[in-house]
């Protein structure tokens, strides 16, 4: 079966490959959209990445944001917002429509103290942002991930994201077990620039440990359901990594990957 338009392949799951590998395996497979690891187009240069993907025809759902604050630490800001003002530039020369990432961590900072530290860290890229016409976007993270994200759930990302006037980047990774998730996907819908997939197999101790979809035990059907009947309208970033995936093949994965995300968004109508 052919892929779903508004599946990404996203590039940073395919680790050890060159970008040009992953373009090639993109258009092979039938997806129209990739998502862009930046160390990616750092290992050949910006200026020839980006020769890459606008020859491929690829649509870029996202680029992965460059670094995250320690937002008890304002010495070290400016070194991440001027990392973050580049890879703007660079991700609306790809013609990118999302710039996501995390926030990173609270330290010694109460959630509300680390949420007014990171709307002022943030605030210079989410105006560039506007300007450039890219959704910046923050995501949740399983709480294992606190050492580099402020937000383990999806209900705090928009809570946050609400503040700092940026958007959701939902993973249904970091939201996989959340209360009221339906009502909070329906009432941020708006707000959402991306969503990323992947399975999680009960039992699973590792990290990440993500799966492809319909391996695990997560209800991504109805989930999924529940993002389409609320409205989403953008891509679908397919998101795998850890040892299943590995053992698998993380070509072999994203194919299959792609496949199976597909038959689940054509059941939900997307």
């Amino acid at each position: 079966m052919a892929i779903h338009p508004r599946i990404a392949l996203n590039t940073m799951c395919l680790p050890g490959s060159a970008l040009e590998q992953d373009v090639e395996f993109a258009l092979a497979s039938g997806y129209s959209r990739i998502s862009i690891d930046p160390s990616k187009m750092e290992a050949i240069g910006w200026d020839r990445g980006t020769t890459v993907i606008l020859d491929s025809g690829l649509e870029v759902a996202t680029v992965v944001n460059s670094g995250w604050f320690t937002l008890d630490d304002r010495s070290t800001w400016a070194q991440t917002q001027e990392k973050q003002a580049i890879t703007l530039e660079r991700a609306a020369a790809i013609g990118a429509k999302t710039l996501y990432g995390i926030t990173g961590p609270a330290g010694s900072l109460e959630w509300s103290e680390a949420a007014r530290a990171f709307t002022e860290a943030i605030a210079p890229a989410a105006a560039r942002a506007k300007e450039l016409g890219i959704a910046l976007a923050i995501e949740p993270t399983i709480p294992l991930r606190i050492n580099i994200n402020m937000c383990l759930n999806l209900r705090d990302t928009v809570e946050l994201a609400q503040l700092a006037g940026i958007s959701v980047c939902n993973d249904l990774y970091g939201c996989m077990g959340e209360a009221h998730l339906k009502e909070t996907i329906q009432s941020s819908v708006d707000s959402t620039a991306l969503v990323q997939v992947c399975d999680y197999v009960y039992g699973s101790h590792h990290t990440p440990d993500r799966a492809v979809p319909g391996d695990g035990d997560l209800h991504l059907k109805q989930i999924l359901s529940w993002m389409v009947e609320a409205g989403y309208q953008g891509a679908f970033d397919l998101e795998l990594n850890g040892p299943r995936i590995a053992e698998e093949g993380y070509y072999e994965a994203a194919l299959r990957g792609a496949h199976a995300l597909s038959e689940l968004l054509i059941d939900v109508g997307a």
